[in-house]
């Protein structure tokens, strides 16, 4: 088995989600596609948080639990613009000459914190939580307190701070990453500067070596590294780099 695998654009430690069946969190559930993979893959009890009402309805009349709200850093209720493409839909408003993302409609709806939410779920712990909530990634990962962090063993999040989002979220997401750090979680970075493909592990829940963590803290930001040597290295030989740095993180197959 590969150490890490994608599922829907979302890295994932494996070997944690094969030793039980898994409690997964699906913060920004979407049409339900992460959920209905890592189902398929590994079985586990499903818990998804999808704003937009026409989905959220989609998804229940599935087998999953659902919660139609947004996940904030408030309680109560919140604007929420639902973009042409749904899978852009947010509680934040966009700079739409930058982002290219137009809201079609806005909509009031309910806002949750993620630790009163996790509270409610009450599950000792959560194996793995998925986060993509376009922009609002940094405020709900800051209002987790110790308590609840130290019984998630992994976070997968798609950062929004890429200029092609038009949030300027880049400084919220630094803070985000150096408090998760701060209590405990490798930080793993598969998408370079985008910071679209973030996975968070938690060392201590998963007795995590701290050599292999490391490890996959160096090795999973190559595409850094890897690409500042384009200049002079031969493509030939970039591609064998990039065979072997697979291997030794355990994306090769």
């Amino acid at each position: 088995m590969k150490t890490f695998s994608s599922v829907r654009g979302h890295t994932i430690l494996n070997q944690p989600l094969t030793d039980k069946a898994p409690v997964v969190i699906d913060l920004g559930a979407n049409h339900g596609a992460f959920s209905r993979e890592i189902q398929k893959q590994f079985g586990g009890e499903f818990f998804l948080v999808e704003a937009n009402p026409v989905l959220a309805e989609a998804l229940g009349k599935e087998q999953w639990q659902v919660w139609n709200c947004a996940v904030s850093d408030t309680d109560g209720e919140i604007a929420f613009h639902v973009a042409e493409n749904d899978e852009s839909s947010s509680v934040l408003q966009t700079d739409e000459v930058i982002s290219g993302i137009h809201s079609a409609t806005t909509v009031s709806v309910s806002s949750r914190r993620l630790a009163g939410l996790l509270d409610e779920i009450s599950r000792p712990t959560i194996d793995l939580l998925k986060i993509d909530i376009e922009g609002m990634e940094g405020p709900v990962l800051m209002g987790l307190p110790p308590r609840i962090l130290k019984n998630i063993a992994q976070i997968t999040v798609e950062f929004h701070c890429d200029e092609r989002f038009g949030y300027q979220l880049r400084d919220d997401v630094g803070r985000t990453i150096a408090y998760l750090r701060g209590h405990g979680f490798s930080y793993v970075n598969f998408s370079g500067t985008t910071l679209m493909d973030v996975l968070f592990i938690n060392r201590d829940l998963l007795k995590i070596p701290a050599y292999k963590a490391r490890l996959w803290e160096i090795l999973g930001t190559r595409p850094l590294w890897l690409k500042n040597l384009k200049c002079v290295i031969p493509l030939p030989l970039r591609d064998l780099l990039n065979f072997l740095v697979d291997q030794l993180v355990g994306r090769g197959k």
